[in-house]
């Protein structure tokens, strides 16, 4: 079973979407990875290590806009969040 059909046995579990974004990331799919951390973070507005991945994987792919995005939801979410504080 791959990733994907692991993923359909849990759909709407936002760190799974997250963990999927991760090996996808690891792997250099970025597009794929981006899908599974917008879906996580739509899942959960608030799960703050998808709003990190999401912001990195954005900054890698070069959309500087979301990723700024992202890391300031990421601060509203968690003021204290120096990886957010200076990518801003």
């Amino acid at each position: 079973m791959d990733l994907e059909q692991s993923l359909s046995l849990v759909p709407t579990n936002p760190k799974f979407q997250n963990s999927i974004g991760v090996a996808y990331l690891e792997s250099d799919e970025l597009l794929k990875a981006r899908k599974h951390f917008k879906q996580a973070v739509q899942l959960h507005p608030k799960f703050e290590e998808a709003l990190l991945n999401s912001a990195k994987c954005e900054w890698q792919l070069g959309d500087y806009g979301a990723a700024k995005t992202l890391f300031s939801t990421l601060l509203e979410v968690d003021p204290e969040n120096e990886v957010a504080m200076l990518n801003l």
